[in-house]
């Protein structure tokens, strides 16, 4: 299992490998790795293919559940775990695996502040309806649905922004690239696989929730930024042209002023952007330019967050 997953960049791939690798056999490798957007992977290990995922996935490619797993199965999930079933092909299910969301330390804060900023969050993910009612619960949210598909998350941010809503998408996996790209704003987070990396607009490169309250916090100080420049910019051309049209402005006077203007503008730019603590947020960049959000001027409704 470990050699399978290990081909993986999945957050249950990762836990499954640092767990099971201390018992892994020396020298045995994974080949042919197979993974796609179906809620598991396979892999030739030796001389026999094992296939690792959900139980639902295992089930789609013929792999049935004996009784006694079953039973302990639903008896995991019923606590609200992630269920991991472990088959060879062709076969029935030999093992499962429960694994259960430990919410990171700052995730709670992080949700109640964007709650304050106006977002309405809710969580949309593959895993088993009571996991994800759990972990969503554990931080604050109400919105939860499990066992949705890639399609369903695409649909689900097409749904709100066809209501007029701004979305922003927060994901790590693959199956998460769709929603990412379809959103208003994207952000793949720290760790997540390169499909979701490519198809977002912001990459936070730090664990956790906090870039993403701080790249919220950044956007809208530049938001204001951006508008006081202009209100600024239009003041300082009206005074200038009705002068100029009165006769009391000189064309030098006008033509010394005019990059005046432009510097002070800047210049106003720069002390905004260095009294602001999101300016000190490392953990929200992409590429070498720090960010590579999409500002939408002309959507002033609350975003919703999924």
């Amino acid at each position: 299992v470990a050699a399978v997953e290990a081909h993986s960049n999945h957050p249950i791939a990762r836990a499954l490998v640092r767990d099971l690798e201390p018992y892994s056999i020396p020298g045995r490798w994974a080949e042919n790795v197979e993974e796609k957007l179906d809620g598991g992977l396979a892999g030739d290990v030796g001389p026999r293919r094992l296939r690792v995922g959900s139980l639902d996935h295992l089930a789609a490619h013929g792999h049935v559940v004996r009784a006694d797993l079953a039973t302990t199965a639903e008896s995991m999930e019923a606590r609200g775990e992630s269920i991991v079933g472990v088959a060879y092909e062709p076969g029935p299910v030999v093992a499962v695996a429960a694994l259960a969301d430990t919410p990171r330390p700052d995730a709670a804060a992080v949700v109640a502040s964007l709650g304050e900023r106006g977002w309405q969050p809710e969580v949309l993910s593959g895993d088993a309806r009571g996991a994800v009612e759990r972990a969503a619960a554990a931080v604050g949210i109400d919105e939860a649905r499990g066992r949705v598909e890639p399609e369903e998350k695409l649909a689900r941010v097409r749904e709100l922004q066809g209501r007029s809503e701004v979305v922003w998408m927060v994901g790590d996996g693959v199956n998460d690239a769709a929603a990412l790209a379809a959103a208003d704003v994207g952000v793949a987070v720290h760790g997540g696989a390169e499909t979701s990396l490519a198809a977002a607009d912001v990459y936070a490169s730090r664990p956790g929730l906090e870039p993403l309250e701080q790249l919220a916090a950044l956007s809208k100080r530049t938001m204001g930024t951006i508008h006081r420049n202009l209100a600024l910019s239009f003041t300082y051309n009206a005074v200038g042209i009705t002068l100029a049209l009165l006769g009391w402005m000189d064309p030098l006077v006008a033509a010394i002023l005019m990059p005046i203007s432009s510097a002070s503008v800047l210049a106003l730019a720069l002390v905004s952007l260095g009294r602001d603590p999101a300016r000190r947020a490392r953990g929200v960049q992409s590429d070498a330019s720090g960010l590579d959000a999409k500002p939408r001027i002309d959507q002033p409704a609350p975003a919703h967050a999924s």
